[in-house]
């Protein structure tokens, strides 16, 4: 592994690092700071509030230990007489207390008003059987924008000329991808089409939506051309180059970390991990270059099945290749509140919206729907007392940085651990892999 210290700062920041490091010089000695591997942008890991354990879960050969188990810190409560709290995944600091440790919520604290955790009667967090994941928005995101994309394809393709903006692009592929979708949902599955031949027409008329748009005449008529030449170096670029790898796809944060504590759990006697997803069959291509297809037991796609999101024959079908008879004992997470919690929940599945920076549900909640939310991967972690002890955020600040950066202190709640002088991230990034 490469180990390479963390991107340029501005000049600013530069100096100000200049400056912080140079003061803690004159603070009293401590070890050299290592290289470590860093990721191409600025991360940082912060301690995750302790969840309610998992009896069938025993932590994996890299987790992070507890602070008590830091080296030179003072172990200031013992982590077994601290209360048994399970976490509020819907919230910043947030945890879900019993009527009596309500006085331990931290002063002026509300709940989020899009928290909800489902019956756990109904919905058994031990005995589940399936996880399963939608792909896009959930686990992976695009690295820019459609339109982007769809440019440069063009430039590369004809020779660099003035083209719209790319937002331009994107709208026009929206309306296509929308009027094609209508037209022939599931990549035309069931109307005797391939996913190539769908894309091709969504492609096509993306930049036909755009001739208006174009100052070069010649541009217009090369993709018209019967030879289809441009076009065609267009149409490859981005169907079998761009949109199949990491260079339009990335992974969330957090993803890779949680499909690998989940693989341990599955390994332990734990759920299959499955995913459910409206895309097309490139997702299993767009999953191995990413790193993480072998952690799933199988991948369920629209093209695949014939069927999409919020029809629910994508949750029958995934019942059975994970060969599980209780929908209660299978979950499935996605960023999708109607095609992938609701749709989930009427399915008779654990429906985990994971909202991220959405506060609000939707209006149109059935007061009886049975869902949980959660904030991000961690908190579906921590429903199910799988979580790290950290957790992965960015920031706007170097890594290596002293000063300000540096906390002495700090209180997830009542009962918490005290650091004297320590930066933690530093710590926790020298243990990561």
């Amino acid at each position: 592994m490469e180990f390479v210290r963390s991107p340029c700062l501005s000049l600013s920041s530069a100096l100000t690092s200049a400056f912080l490091l140079s003061a803690s010089s004159f603070a009293p000695s401590s070890p050299p700071r290592p290289l470590v591997p860093l990721p191409p942008f600025r991360h940082a890991f912060v301690v995750n509030p302790r969840p309610r354990p998992n009896p069938l879960f025993s932590g994996s050969p890299d987790d992070l230990p507890s602070f008590g188990d830091l080296p030179g810190l003072p172990k200031i409560v013992d982590p077994a007489d601290r209360p048994s709290l399970s976490v509020d995944t819907g919230g910043k600091l947030a945890f879900k207390q019993t009527e009596e440790d309500e006085e331990a919520l931290p002063i002026n604290y509300r709940r989020p008003e899009v928290w909800r955790d489902a019956d756990p009667l109904k919905f058994p967090r031990e005995g589940v059987k399936l996880i399963t994941f939608d792909a896009v928005g959930t686990l992976i995101r695009m690295t820019t924008s459609v339109g982007m994309f769809y440019r440069e394809a063009l430039n590369q393709a004809f020779g660099y000329v003035r083209l719209p903006r790319p937002d331009l692009f994107t709208a026009a592929f929206r309306e296509a991808h929308r009027q094609q979708n209508a037209a022939y949902p599931c990549y035309g599955k069931n109307d005797g089409m391939t996913g190539e031949e769908w894309w091709r027409t969504v492609v096509r008329d993306t930049y036909r939506n755009m001739y208006d748009l174009f100052d070069d005449a010649d541009l217009v008529e090369e993709l018209e051309s019967e030879d289809g030449e441009v076009f065609e170096a267009v149409f490859q670029q981005l169907y079998n180059e761009d949109f199949t790898g990491e260079e339009a796809w990335e992974l969330l944060p957090d993803a890779y970390r949680t499909l690998r504590r989940l693989a341990l759990w599955r390994e332990q006697g734990g759920p299959r991990i499955g995913i459910v997803s409206n895309s097309d069959a490139r997702l299993s291509r767009i999953l191995y270059a990413l790193g993480i297809e072998e952690y799933f037991d199988f991948v369920l796609t629209a093209e695949g099945t014939g069927s999409a999101k919020p029809d629910g024959d994508m949750f029958r079908i995934a019942l059975r290749e994970a060969q599980v008879e209780d929908p209660r004992l299978a979950a499935h997470v996605g960023n999708d509140f109607g095609k992938d919690c609701r749709c989930a929940a009427e399915a008779g599945w654990h429906g985990i919206w994971m909202h991220e920076d959405k506060f609000d549900l939707p209006e149109d909640v059935p007061d009886a729907l049975d869902f949980s939310t959660a904030g991000d991967l961690v908190g579906v972690l921590a429903m199910y007392g799988v979580a790290p002890e950290t957790r992965e955020i960015l920031t706007t600040r170097d890594i290596y940085e002293d000063g300000n950066y540096g906390f002495h202190w700090k209180v997830w709640d009542d009962h918490a651990y005290q650091l004297e002088g320590r930066d933690f991230r530093e710590w926790s990034t020298n243990t990561m892999e």
